[in-house]
């Protein structure tokens, strides 16, 4: 009854008070009635033992349908031992004894899944040699690159360039080699890190004078502002 009062309940629910006749189990019950209150049915009706024998009856005959219909009906019957269903009620067929039926194997378990076949070796190498393949490529391009910014590139920029890929190489295998359980804190700290390195190499790039080092940028600046 609260749950229907409070409408916690969904609306079109129906609930079927089987104790209707015996003055119900719930409290808004009419026995011999359906009732809506708050969108919810109520079902009291006290006739439902009496309605049990026409669906037993109705159920019933459409198995016994399904059953000759199986067999074959009149014009094509037929026994097929094959039917686990029909073997398992056979008892006497041509003269012969069918009973018991044999026991049906029923497994609960999930059909073990079929596992891929290894691959041969052929497939192996030729995935080794693919891949050794695209890493010469890559190191090839690598190299051309290089030896363009050794000979087309001012001097400076070839010396920045380095440190940033040494610096690369570094924090790959540092970062890579911390328990994963750290990466998040330790990605704060390098995040703030870099944004440090990203502002110093700006002011670095743009008040940087021809043939002065960074040792001169910070001398320069620190007599600026006395």
């Amino acid at each position: 009854q609260m749950c229907i009062r409070d409408r916690s309940m969904r609306p079109g629910s129906v609930i079927v008070d089987l104790a209707a006749s015996t003055g119900g189990n719930c409290e808004l019950t009419q026995p011999g009635k359906t009732i809506t209150v708050h969108n919810v049915h109520i079902v009291g009706d006290t006739d439902l033992v009496a309605r049990m024998a026409g669906q037993g009856s109705t159920l019933y005959s459409q198995n016994l349908r399904e059953l000759m219909t199986m067999l074959g009906d009149a014009k094509n019957f037929n026994i097929d031992i094959k039917d686990e269903s029909i073997r398992q009620m056979t008892v006497v067929k041509d003269a012969e004894l069918m009973y018991p039926p044999p026991k049906i194997s029923v497994s609960a378990a999930a059909p073990a899944a079929k596992r891929p076949a290894p691959p041969t070796k052929s497939a192996v190498e030729k995935k080794e040699e693919d891949s050794a393949m695209t890493s010469s490529i890559a190191l090839g391009c690598i190299a051309l690159v290089l030896v363009f910014m050794i000979f087309f590139v001012p001097y400076g920029f070839i010396t920045h360039f380095m440190d940033f890929v040494l610096a690369i190489i570094v924090g790959y295998h540092v970062i890579w080699s911390v328990t994963p359980a750290l990466h998040t804190p330790l990605m704060s700290e390098t995040n703030a890190i870099s944004g440090i390195i990203v502002v110093g190499g700006t002011v670095s790039y743009t008040h940087l004078r021809a043939h002065e080092t960074e040792a001169d940028l910070v001398c320069r600046l620190l007599l600026e502002k006395k």
